[in-house]
């Protein structure tokens, strides 16, 4: 067992290492994992540097400052990331992709695939404190080694956003941060 957490830890650092210097933000003005919230949605000029990434990559602007991740649901998704706690947000929002949609009766997961082992990691439903309704639009989970997984997907690691809403499900792959290596 220790010889697996012996690779497991050297495998997170080369993955924590690859990351940092991976994921150059060349994004000038999409707040592309800035967190401001302040990105104009113009791109940057780039454009034909996106050809053949299978993601919704249309430079807007995230009004939590995180990623889209296209589910196929008739509203968007958002998702953030706060590395030192290893805190993942996913927020519920309208089909604009501007303010949060609350959804009665949902629940969201990731499933993440490494090699032959399947986790599934279930968010917590975040409820509003003045509101009186059980819909729901903000989900969070905290684990530093889920954090690093999702932003390692690659060919070896798959992970992919669930979300259920009453009986219907929809769900969507997370894109590799390296993809943002143009």
């Amino acid at each position: 067992m220790s010889h697996f957490r012996s690779f497991f830890s050297l495998f997170l650092a080369s993955l924590a290492l690859t990351m940092f210097t991976a994921c150059v933000d060349d994004h000038d003005d999409d707040n592309h994992g800035k967190g401001n919230g302040k990105g104009n949605g113009k791109g940057n000029g780039n454009e034909d540097a996106h050809a053949g990434h299978d993601h919704d990559h249309s430079h807007e602007s995230a009004p939590n400052g995180g990623h889209f991740i296209n589910v196929g649901a008739p509203f968007k998704v958002e998702w953030n990331h706060e590395d030192e706690q290893g805190v993942i947000d996913v927020h519920l929002l309208d089909s604009e992709g501007k303010k949060s949609n609350p959804q009665e009766k949902a629940s969201v997961k990731i499933v993440v695939t490494h090699g032959d082992k399947t986790n599934e990691h279930t968010l917590d439903p975040v409820v509003q404190e003045e509101s009186e309704s059980t819909a729901v639009s903000h989900f969070t989970f905290e684990d530093k080694v889920l954090l690093e997984l999702v932003k390692g997907v690659s060919e070896v690691i798959n992970a992919k956003l669930v979300i259920r809403v009453g009986n219907v499900e929809y769900s969507g792959d997370f894109e590799s941060h390296e993809a943002h290596d143009h």
